[in-house]
Formats: C-alpha cells, sequence, structure tokens
C-alpha cells in the first residue's frame, strides 16, 4: 500500500459525498420525470410515454456512469493485490444478467405475459448458472490442492 491511512480515508469520504450526489441526481430525474408523466398522460398520453422512456434513458446513463467509477476502483484494488480478474468479471456479467432478466421479465409481467415472465426468468438462471461453473471448477481444484497440501 502506497497510500497512508489518513489519504484513505480522505478518499472514502469523499467517495461516500460523490455517492449521495449521484443518488441525488437519480431520484431527482426520477421525480421530475413522474411528475410531467402524471401531468402529461391527462392530456397527452404519447407525449407522457416519451417523457418517461427519456427519464429512464437518463437515469440508466446515471447509474451506469457510476457502475464505472466503482469498477475501476475495484480493478485498481484488485491490481494492487496480484488478484485475477476472471472471478470479478464473471461476477459482474452475472449481476448484469440478473438485472436485464428481472426488467425484461417484469415487463412481460407488466403486459399480462406471467408465462413468457417466468421463462424469462429461468433462462437468466440457467445463464447465471453456466457463469458460474467455471469458476466453480476453480474453487474445487483450490480446495483439493488445498487437501493435498
Amino acid at each position: 500500500m502506497n497510500e497512508t491511512l489518513d489519504g484513505v480515508v480522505r478518499r472514502a469520504v469523499l467517495n461516500k459525498k460523490v455517492k449521495t450526489m449521484m443518488l441525488l441526481k437519480i431520484l431527482g430525474t426520477a421525480l421530475l420525470t413522474l411528475i410531467l408523466t402524471l401531468l402529461l398522460r391527462p392530456i397527452r398520453p404519447e407525449y407522457a410515454l416519451t417523457v418517461s422512456l427519456c427519464g429512464a434513458s437518463v437515469m440508466l446513463i446515471l447509474c451506469v456512469d457510476s457502475l464505472a467509477g466503482w469498477l475501476s476502483s475495484v480493478k485498481g484494488f484488485l491490481a494492487d493485490s496480484q488478484v485475477s480478474l476472471t472471478g470479478l468479471s464473471g461476477l459482474i456479467k452475472g449481476v448484469g444478467i440478473g438485472y436485464l432478466c428481472e426488467l425484461f421479465s417484469s415487463t412481460a409481467a407488466d403486459f399480462g405475459q406471467s408465462a413468457l415472465s417466468a421463462k424469462i426468468l429461468l433462462a437468466g438462471r440457467l445463464a447465471i448458472f453456466s457463469l458460474a461453473v467455471p469458476l466453480l471448477c476453480q474453487l474445487y481444484t483450490l480446495a483439493i490442492s488445498l487437501v493435498n497440501a
């Protein structure tokens, strides 16, 4: 570790403030989108849908921007500790698959397609399991090598 404890604490406090501000931006965007959608829906439903989609897009961009900062700090931490990025990439892919499947499953359920919703969730679980199998194999070989040592 090249940093002093004081530098780590300062960076953690600054990171917490940045996360709080990002969350407030996302919540403010959500509130503004909600109010505009509720005001436009009785007058112009097509504009309400457009505003809703634009607000969701802005919130998604803000979330991805926040995630990019987190990912770079985790990569730096893992580079300092000489840990392989294979497990982290699998974990992030699994979380992404889980969120996407939940989003599409909820959308299908909102449209009354509960059978399709269940199939989407099943496909997501199978995809996450297929990502976990190589990690489980690595864990198994590590456990066997520790037992034999």
